[in-house]
């Protein structure tokens, strides 16, 4: 670990001597070169995120600059990727996604045809194949394959499920021995046993008990059902539930496309546990520990500290990667109002809009500006077309990249299902690298913080990059199609090429 220009943070706290980052300053602040503090996302293992720093250091320093970079824990996150890897496997998971997509397409297609009492599956089984299909293509299952256009029926108020199409999908759960199998052998494999009688005389005991990471909060629930009203009852009330909340969805425009928000629901009612939800917050929390007075040597105000000793005409730039930008974010709730300036990139955001509105926003005096009065502040991130297949997980060893389990990118599922409020479940969440947020046919258009940060971000075209983009101006590229494509220091990476350029050239 190179002390002239990593930071080693662990939940907020600084790990690396206090004494070295004061001496690396004082040097970043004898070069007269522009500073750059990189904050790198969420989803980076500590080893991984010191393994990445020279290369990050050696292309920033390519460019004329003082690189920092912060290496900062993001705790239980980093493993995250593994248990994804174990859901997608996992027969609970796939079966849910077969029956919850074929009962939801069975409403839609109902819905514009004969609106029958009944919820009769006509769609060909999802198989891991039409999973994979979908996410290389526009990011959800094709026209073709559902006979029907999906928008046709978004903000129909009239979608919503009535009771006795509830009951006609209960029914049809109860009769799925497949199903109801795979269920007993999950709770058999999780040590919570159905009661003898609460088996169908056609369903027989599952012989092979199934592991799985599954929330046990939801198989207790679903063990509670089963005993009260049998097997099949339990099942179909969680069905009925994600299938009530995918359409629902659909009906408020909140979806992200109908395999992308069955996936999240499924992953909502199971594993969210597991999904990383607990450890968002985690991560989160530590940015707010790391500017805390009751966190011993707080990294955050370190950092505030050294900045207040540099040469007032020096440059300092903040560049935040994915969840880096929530700990900028954090760093402009606590600068001094009446301090020093800063130029500001983001890449790939994660912040919240919300988040962003109170923080950045709300102290936006603190942005450095041009001699013409715009302010240094530019986000690249990905055009929704390309967010919408980014597939979330890839280069598994031996699997490669899991086409099947979620098709869109990681701040589709941040905005999806792993935001939370004060603990409660928040659906479609307005997340600041989303180009979807932007749009005023949003869902969320009309609110105060959405509006400003629209605003903020659109109302003066210096102020992104919506890759991919070419521009004959080194600054205004990106040609990053991948979420963590964005802050790879690679020949070639044109949205680092650009804050090069910026670093070099000024805005």
């Amino acid at each position: 670990m190179d002390l002239d220009h990593v930071l080693d943070i662990d939940e907020g706290r600084l790990v690396s001597d206090r004494t070295a980052m004061a001496s690396a300053f004082t040097k970043a602040a004898q070069s007269g070169k522009p500073i750059i503090v990189h904050f790198h996302g969420g989803l980076v293992s500590r080893n991984s995120a010191l393994a990445g720093a020279p290369a990050m250091q050696a292309f920033y320093q390519n460019a004329n600059a003082y690189p920092f970079i912060p290496v900062w824990k993001t705790g239980p996150w980093e493993v995250a990727q593994d248990i994804w890897v174990q859901i997608a496997a996992e027969a609970l998971f796939k079966i849910l996604v077969d029956r919850v997509t074929g009962f939801v397409h069975a409403r839609m297609s109902d819905f514009l045809g004969t609106r029958s009492l009944s919820m009769e599956r006509a769609l060909g089984k999802v198989t891991d194949d039409v999973l994979a299909q979908s996410s290389t293509g526009n990011g959800d299952f094709s026209k073709e394959f559902l006979n029907l256009d999906v928008s046709s029926v978004r903000g129909d108020p009239e979608l919503e499920l009535r009771a006795f199409q509830k009951l006609s999908l209960e029914a049809a759960v109860r009769e799925d021995a497949e199903l109801n199998r795979i269920v007993d052998a999950v709770l058999q494999g999780a040590n919570l046993e159905v009661d003898a009688g609460a088996r169908s005389v056609d369903v027989a005991r599952a012989t092979v008990p199934i592991q799985s990471v599954a929330d046990r909060d939801a198989l207790l629930e679903l063990q509670g059902d089963a005993n009260a009203r049998s097997l099949g009852i339990g099942t179909a009330l969680a069905v009925v539930t994600i299938v009530s909340k995918v359409i629902l969805r659909f009906v408020r425009r909140s979806d992200h496309g109908l395999h992308a928000t069955v996936v999240e629901e499924v992953l909502r009612k199971f594993y969210l546990g597991g999904i990383g939800t607990a450890a968002w917050s985690k991560m989160k929390e530590y940015t707010q520990q790391a500017f805390s007075p009751a966190t011993p040597n707080a990294a955050g105000t370190a950092l505030i500290e050294e900045f207040k000793k540099l040469p007032p005409a020096q440059r300092i730039l903040l560049s935040g990667h994915s969840a880096g930008s929530i700990f900028i974010s954090e760093l402009f709730r606590h600068l001094d109002p009446g301090g020093r300036q800063f130029e500001v990139v983001f890449m790939a955001p994660a912040a919240t809009t919300s988040l962003f509105t109170q923080t950045v926003l709300a102290n936006q005096q603190l942005i450095a500006t041009q001699p013409g009065g715009q302010l240094k502040f530019r986000m690249f991130s990905m055009n929704d077309s390309y967010e919408c297949r980014d597939t979330l997980v890839r280069n598994v060893p031996v699997l490669g990249d899991l086409t099947w389990f979620y098709p869109r990118s990681l701040l589709y599922l941040i905005a999806g299902i792993l935001e939370q409020e004060d603990g409660s479940e928040v659906v479609d969440a307005a997340v600041l690298g989303l180009q979807r947020g932007y749009d005023p046919a949003y869902w969320r258009a009309a609110e105060p913080e959405i509006v400003a940060a629209r605003d903020f971000i659109e109302s003066h075209g210096e102020r992104r990059v919506w890759s991919v983009q070419s521009n004959a101006d080194a600054r205004f590229q990106s040609n990053s199609t991948s979420h963590g494509g964005f802050a790879a220091p690679t020949a070639g990476n044109t949205t680092m090429e650009s804050v090069a350029a910026i670093l070099k050239q000024d805005w």
